[in-house]
């Protein structure tokens, strides 16, 4: 888990980090079974260009190819 917030309607919502088979994958949830947010994070040798789904998360690193 990364952090954990009560949440507007009292109950507990977390961040947590997944290693998958493709990836990292940081889910927005209240539990395991209750995700409100996913998203998959691509490594460097998938042949994939960029970094993550999208390339939305890249830091200076990333876009200078580091």
């Amino acid at each position: 888990m990364l952090w954990r917030m009560l949440g507007a309607t009292g109950r507990n919502i977390e961040c947590c980090a997944y290693r998958t088979e493709t990836g990292l994958e940081l889910r927005t949830q209240y539990t395991p079974t209750e995700i409100v947010a996913s998203k998959l994070f691509r490594g460097v040798d998938t042949g994939k260009e960029g970094r993550g789904s999208g390339g939305s998360m890249a830091t200076k690193h990333d876009r200078q190819g580091l």
